[in-house]
């Protein structure tokens, strides 16, 4: 959940709130579906 989510920081962008680590899944994910042409 959000709690734990936010325990740990990223390796180089630091600490994320549970939002931003959101963003960033998103991001990413939406990144390697759009290289495959999804």
């Amino acid at each position: 959940g959000p709690d734990g989510i936010s325990k740990f920081p990223h390796p180089v962008f630091g600490h994320f709130t549970p939002q931003q680590w959101g963003q960033s899944m998103f991001k990413h994910l939406d990144h390697h579906l759009r290289q495959f042409g999804s």
